[in-house]
């Protein structure tokens, strides 16, 4: 068992430490190789043009861990792809050798997030997992007559039952998993069948991602239309449930920002990718993973030089911060303060293969709006439960907490309807 670096409750030093807040670099450990063939993958165009399979050496990946892990007071590490178990168990054994050795600023909070397929995960490498305190994710489109239909193998056989034998897999060893439902033209009018099946599969919590295409030519990609019908009927589900079972990160993450908290998205961040770091398998480096393989945002090359300096280079600085920017449009908006001016890869794609504007904006709009509406109609009814002295009394870990008296006055406490830690 490591020591209390990895995965652990920190001393809290921080007003002794000036290092930033939170650091989170995201790194494809095989580049955008892959043992699938999804029919919307966004890194497709970079797969075609890789002719051999190969892992991150072990040279760039001791650059790495050693310029990063004491970067910040928490410094998260998601490996991603293509498919980052394609690396193998001896590949993240030494990712945690590597930072067990170089972490030396006590304080420091390791977290590693492995975005995964799960098709290639094995009993022995989930109980590794687990014991090294390693987060887990995965894919999953909702019922198979959704998923199979665009996460498939190379012959084109369905993936479906392969995930759900590693999602039961992982709940028979013990490891808590997230799971990912990609939004597309194929379930996108299902939300109800959708949310009902993601509540039974995933219970240590989901979010929803939308389906886009570097290429711009993708035929799944939902409208407008269908993503807000979608959405908006999934949050009702949710919120309407009140109970705090399931965490839906998009959603716990509209409803802590509207209420003074931070964003928990980059997607959802006023400054963008400020915080995230892209790094390829060849120790090329990025402002984050959406861009890789995009030669103009390729930032340097960790195997001359480490992430710190590279960081540190005036024309990076440069290229992050007016990455990092939003639009004129964005910070007129009364949305703004929610929305954070959506996230800088789409920005700079529409800019660059369309109308300038990101494909999302009016969706996010609508969304926040009936998102308000729904609150404020639960403060109202809150309020007039106070008026009637009819306070509702519900047990558990979240939810409305009953009501009592101080100083001769009755006093509510309220908290949000999700638990406050997802694995995403």
């Amino acid at each position: 068992m490591m020591h209390h670096v990895i995965g652990s409750q920190p001393i809290d030093r921080s007003h002794m430490d000036e290092r930033p807040e939170k650091a989170i670099f995201t790194i494809a450990p095989v580049g955008a190789c892959c043992n699938l063939a999804c029919s919307y993958c966004y890194h497709a165009d970079i797969r075609h043009r890789t002719r051999a399979f190969d892992v991150m050496s072990e040279e760039i990946l001791t650059n790495v861990i050693a310029t990063t892990v004491n970067s910040a007071r928490v410094v998260q590490y998601t490996w991603h792809g293509g498919e980052p178990l394609l690396a193998g168990q001896d590949f993240f054994s030494r990712v945690a050798k590597f930072q067990e050795r170089f972490a030396s600023t006590e304080g420091t909070k390791v977290i590693n997030h492995i975005q995964t397929n799960l098709t290639l995960l094995s009993k022995k490498m989930a109980k590794w997992l687990k014991h090294y305190d390693f987060q887990l994710s995965t894919s999953l489109d909702g019922p198979r007559e959704f998923h199979d239909r665009l996460r498939r193998f190379p012959n084109g056989r369905g993936t479906f039952d392969v995930v759900m034998d590693k999602l039961r897999l992982c709940q028979d060893v013990g490891l808590p998993y997230g799971v990912i439902c990609v939004v597309s033209q194929i379930n996108a009018d299902y939300p109800e069948t959708v949310y009902s099946f993601l509540t039974e599969a995933a219970p240590y919590g989901f979010d929803f991602s939308i389906c886009s295409d570097r290429l711009g030519s993708s035929t799944f990609i939902p409208s407008s239309r269908q993503l807000l019908h979608f959405f908006k009927r999934a949050f009702d589900l949710w919120y309407g449930e009140f109970d705090g079972r399931i965490p839906v990160r998009t959603f716990v993450g509209i409803i802590e920002r509207l209420l003074g908290g931070s964003p928990s998205d980059c997607t959802f961040a006023q400054h963008g990718c400020g915080i995230i770091t892209g790094i390829d398998r060849d120790g090329t480096v990025y402002p984050c993973a959406r861009f890789l393989g995009v030669p103009d945002f390729a930032l340097g090359k960790v195997k001359s030089q480490g992430i710190d300096t590279i960081l540190m280079q005036p024309k990076v600085v440069a290229t992050r911060k007016n990455l990092s920017l939003p639009s004129s449009k964005c910070t007129s908006c009364r949305w703004f303060f929610l929305c954070g001016g959506g996230c800088r890869f789409e920005n700079w794609f529409a800019q660059s293969h369309s109308n300038g504007r990101n494909p999302w904006c009016t969706f996010r709009q609508d969304l926040f709006s009936h998102i308000v509406r729904a609150i404020s109609s639960t403060v109202e009814e809150m309020v007039q439960s106070i008026e009637q002295e009819d306070i509702p009394r519900l047990k558990g870990q979240d939810g409305v907490e009953g009501s009592h008296l101080k100083n001769g006055k009755r006093r509510v406490r309220v908290r949000l309807p999700y638990k406050s830690q997802a694995l995403f």
